[in-house]
């Protein structure tokens, strides 16, 4: 069971452009005590727009359930949420956009307007660097499709399109899914072994070749 965590303390957002967009949103705050775990930010369903654009995330987390001993002292949190392939100038319906992030908390809530976000791009290596890493770059069907298995693809957090192949999915996403990897949060039943995530990675900084 999951509860929210005493206090938001701080609330950043970034905004990634690739072909589409992609927002991170960063929270820190406290829990109650000590013991507390699981830190998350949930988005409130919404049965309409909200009037003023906001999107509303609950800042939540789970209470020891070990029995061991806890202080009576705020503990630090933190949590993230990344949303994909965001329409921000249609994210609630045509013509209407998403100006803002409010996190709440059980103490307060933060409010962060989207102008405030950190603009970036992915890095892109140089044509001269990239011309030279694509001579010992992985090859996509020798090396790198045989690193996913079933599982994978069942759990990846990213959709197919119908018009997708394995080579256009992992090259649009290559860089979300080693995001996703860094923070523990896929694969879902363990991480890869190291030398497959440097070939991975390897592969993506050649500019993901066929």
């Amino acid at each position: 069971m999951t509860n929210r965590l005493f206090s938001v303390d701080a609330l950043s957002l970034s905004l990634v452009a690739r072909d589409t967009q992609t927002l991170v949103v960063h929270a820190q705050g406290r829990a109650p005590t000590t013991g507390w775990n699981h830190a998350e930010l949930r988005p409130l369903v919404y049965v309409s727009p909200p009037e003023d654009g906001m999107l509303e995330l609950d800042f939540l987390g789970a209470p020891s359930r070990t029995g061991g001993p806890t202080l009576p002292i705020p503990a630090p949190m933190a949590a993230e949420i990344t949303l994909s392939d965001v329409d921000l100038e249609n994210f609630w319906g045509l013509g209407c956009p998403l100006t803002g992030v409010r996190c709440h908390a059980a103490a307060n809530l933060k409010s962060v307007p989207l102008s405030t976000a950190r603009r970036s791009m992915p890095h892109q290596p140089s044509f001269h660097a990239l011309d030279r890493a694509s001579e010992n770059a992985p090859n996509f069907n020798k090396d790198i499709l045989p690193l996913f298995r079933a599982q994978d693809w069942n759990t990846m957090p990213t959709q197919f399109k119908p018009t997708d192949s394995a080579h256009e999915l992992l090259r649009a996403q290559g860089v979300e899914l080693m995001h996703a990897m860094e923070q523990g949060k896929w694969p879902k039943d363990g991480p890869w072994p190291e030398a497959d995530v440097a070939l991975f990675s390897k592969w993506i900084a050649a500019g993901s070749p066929a």
